[in-house]
């Protein structure tokens, strides 16, 4: 399956970000405002105050999406990704 490099954007203040599945789930005061499927996704820009599960994260971590959390005013926090494959020695000759 050839993989589309989604973003989900995330906005609303007091969202919080969990995963149910193979699904994202985006919760605002208890109810569900939004879904998307983890596979079909490459990042998660969250702005503002937005939290995230554990599960949510080890979870992106596996399946390499990125999630990124900014303030409000777009200034970058900290960032959330997989572990990288590569050959360090290689990368060194070269």
């Amino acid at each position: 399956m050839r993989r589309m490099l989604n973003t989900l954007y995330v906005t609303t203040e007091d969202a919080w970000l969990r995963k149910d599945g193979a699904n994202i789930v985006v919760e605002v005061d208890g109810s569900e405002r939004g879904r998307a499927p983890l596979h079909m996704l490459d990042g998660v820009v969250s702005f503002g105050r937005p939290g995230g599960s554990p599960s949510l994260m080890a979870a992106c971590a596996e399946a390499n999406v990125t999630i990124s959390y900014l303030t409000p005013e777009g200034r970058f926090l900290a960032r959330v990704e997989g572990p990288r494959t590569g050959n360090v020695l290689l990368r060194r000759t070269q």
